[in-house]
């Protein structure tokens, strides 16, 4: 074929032609822009406002162009209108080389002999933005909750998409059950229980509404505790009823949780503190003031420790 000019008028460091040989992108130092080749016309230029170009490709399937740069991030524009969809950050020293294969997986390797895998996945675009996400106790299942009301339950191992529960309503907390057989979720007010073996709906709606804006599952499986601004509830998953309702006659609670023994509930909530209750009782234990404004989020580990975030960006562990 006869030789084709760009007038590309920024330096040239790499270029990389799409695989059915329409495009080619073309990056410099803080430039990247795709062209159509048989045309010869631009058709975008991006700035890009980051460290040094080192590598660049298009994705197999031509949809995205991969750039790779000295502060070892990899960056994925989309081909057809320019725009940054994602930042990957692979390694912590400048990346040198990057290369796909066909199966949805690239290589990227760094001067200090560290050479990485990673698997990507490409959306249809089709799904509204993610707002909750809860990694299985065992790290087979990614369970993410999406702004129109479903839950999509992906393998960790594949990350392909096994199961999607459409709620149809807001989702405010979701949990993988530690025996991998349930996905559990708040939602107005209410939880259900989803199965990851049938892709049914197994049990709910349940509870009072206001009484479910956080949901935790016993690390047996067989309990299920929610709790919102009137009480704390305990559900046997096994006999599908209730067992426990606990009165909330504090502030409101924005977490809860099982001990990683099982044996108690935590609660943590609006005025700073964290509640601990003997759920097969009902008697609260005791109270631990943790800090002095509303609680967002609490995390326990295996080892016992947990650690809870507060309104004013303060992170303590315990």
């Amino acid at each position: 074929c006869p030789p084709q000019l760009i007038k590309n008028t920024a330096r040239v460091k790499y270029m990389a032609f799409s695989s059915d040989g329409k495009y080619l992108a073309i990056a410099g130092d803080h430039e990247l822009s795709v062209w159509d080749w048989a045309l010869g016309e631009q058709l975008f230029c991006s700035l890009t406002l980051w460290h040094n170009t080192t590598a660049i490709s298009f994705t197999p399937d031509d949809r995205w162009i991969v750039r790779a740069s000295d502060d070892g991030c990899v960056r994925f524009w989309d081909r057809e209108d320019g725009h940054l969809k994602c930042t990957l950050v692979a390694h912590a020293e400048v990346i040198r080389y990057m290369a796909f294969d066909t199966n949805g997986r690239f290589t990227t390797a760094t001067p200090e002999k560290a050479v990485r895998v990673w698997s990507y996945r490409v959306g249809d675009g089709k799904y509204g933005p993610v707002t909750l996400l809860d990694l299985s106790t065992s790290g087979r299942y990614l369970a993410i909750g999406r702004g129109e009301g479903t839950i999509d339950v992906y393998s960790v191992h594949t990350m392909i998409k096994v199961r999607e529960f459409p709620t149809g309503e807001y989702i405010s907390c979701l949990r993988v059950s530690p025996n991998d057989r349930f996905v559990a979720a708040c939602c107005s007010g209410t939880f259900r229980l989803y199965d990851l073996q049938t892709g049914e709906r197994s049990w709910g709606p349940c509870g009072n509404l206001q009484c479910a804006a956080s949901v935790d599952i016993s690390p047996d499986g067989r309990y299920l505790v929610t709790g919102g601004l009137e009480h704390l509830e305990v559900w046997d998953l096994e006999r599908r009823r209730r067992v426990h309702r606990i009165p909330n006659q504090w502030y409101r609670i924005f977490k809860v949780a099982f001990t990683p023994d099982g044996r108690w509930i935590a609660a943590a909530s609006t005025d700073g503190c964290v509640r601990f209750w003997d759920w097969t009782t009902g008697q609260l234990q005791f109270i631990l003031r943790a800090h002095t404004s509303e609680i967002r989020a609490m995390a326990f580990g295996q080892d016992g420790q947990f650690a809870t975030a507060c309104a004013d960006q303060t992170v303590r562990v315990w």
